[in-house]
């Protein structure tokens, strides 16, 4: 097999997105900052001779909703860090898409996802090493101090391993299908065992009925009946495995607070709370907010909301909401009308990947989440890649 030429801007890419994960949370962040300086600055060279990849709607709804959270800035200077943040990750994603687009290639940005995600895993383990028997309960958040946070990193691991194995181009052997499929099991393992989340064990839900349609669509009819007849038995066990784990009162809670019934968890109370807060805010700003970052402010929590919905429309509006969230709808659109014959693998990556992005943001605050956007801007990417094919044989 052939191995593709890697370019200096994938390499910075690579250990950019790496230092994200293994840095941007400890002490030393600033190597993150630094590599970034540079990834920065071998774009723009980059870009000297060759040209952008293109913009498409994408692009266009991210940039209109920096805009409006640059004018907010000017009511608020106090949120001018935020801001910093916001234009942080809008060049951050600038720079995936057009990698993605022009190489035609995910490696530089999935692998290091995968190692990262990889690395953190084995930190986690040494972690759990130090707790004894009693403590078997307590959540793990590895070097990134936040188990939501790491669970979030697992989930994006998981979705690139799965473009391993569906990306048609590059036609992976079956030993590279299996080791992406042993990486897809132990981010799931460490999901429901070492961070307790929630949104994480929602997530491998999705996920396991999406690769099993995935499986049904393309499987002759013997292989569908399989399928069909194998599923309860493999949700049965996953579901065992699942109450077996040291946070299953916490998840069991979850699904009980959905139903209506009573839940006495601190941690769902205060979001129920934090949600309420929100809706009264809104209220009284409805259409363009209070400003970037003043939920933190104004809700008397004195922190984010833990909800991206509510979290935009108490900033931002109604507008701020609708301009955001239509990036995601022009994701789901451009998917929709891709043709299948062409791209069908790559379509159905970017749709699962887009609903679970969507899903997530019902549990984390992702409008500046580094992470978040080098998964977007990679969507932006690849549906740039969509796009340019779809129109070279028209």
């Amino acid at each position: 097999m052939k191995l593709p030429k890697i370019t200096i801007i994938e390499v910075f890419l690579f250990l950019y997105v790496f230092s994200v994960i293994i840095f941007s949370y400890q002490e030393n962040y600033y190597l993150s900052n630094y590599i970034a300086m540079m990834l920065v600055l071998v774009f723009c060279c980059d870009k000297i001779n060759n040209e952008y990849s293109g913009i498409n709607l994408c692009h266009v709804f991210f940039f209109l909703f920096v805009l409006i959270c640059t004018i907010s800035v000017l009511f608020n200077p106090s949120s001018y860090q935020r801001l910093k943040t916001l234009f942080q990750v809008f060049i951050l994603t600038l720079i995936v898409s057009d990698v993605v687009a022009q190489k035609k290639n995910l490696s530089s940005v999935k692998y290091a996802i995968i190692f990262g995600a990889l690395y953190a895993n084995f930190a986690a383990l040494k972690e759990l090493a130090h707790f004894r028997s009693p403590a078997r309960a307590v959540r793990i958040g590895s070097f990134l101090g936040n188990p939501n946070l790491f669970s979030m990193i697992l989930v994006v691991g998981i979705l690139y391993a799965l473009h391993n194995i569906i990306s048609e181009k590059e036609k992976p052997g079956k030993i590279l299908i299996a080791l992406n499929y042993i990486v897809i099991a132990t981010f799931g393992v460490s999901i429901v065992y070492f961070t307790g989340s929630r949104k994480g064990v929602i997530f491998l839900a999705l996920f396991l009925i999406s690769l099993m349609t995935y499986y049904f669509k393309q499987a002759r009819f013997l292989q569908r009946l399989l399928i069909l007849c194998s599923s309860p038995i493999v949700f049965l066990f996953l579901f065992r495995l699942l109450s077996r784990s040291p946070h299953f009162r916490r998840i069991e809670n979850f699904f009980v607070f959905l139903r209506g019934g009573q839940v006495t968890e601190g941690s769902i109370e205060t979001r129920r709370a934090m949600l309420s807060r929100a809706g009264e805010l809104w209220q009284q700003k409805p259409f363009w907010g209070w400003g970037i970052d003043q939920y933190r402010a104004v809700s008397g929590f004195g922190t984010y909301s833990h909800n991206n919905f509510s979290e935009i429309l108490v900033n931002n509006g109604i507008f701020g909401l609708i301009i955001y969230y239509s990036i995601f709808l022009s994701i789901f659109i451009f998917s929709i009308k891709m043709s299948t014959e062409r791209n069908g693998n790559l379509k159905y990556w970017l749709l699962i990947t887009t609903i679970i992005i969507f899903i997530n943001d019902f549990g984390m605050v992702t409008y500046y989440s580094k992470i978040n956007w080098i998964l977007l801007g990679s969507l932006f990417g690849v549906l740039q890649l969509g796009i340019t094919k779809e129109n070279e044989t028209k």
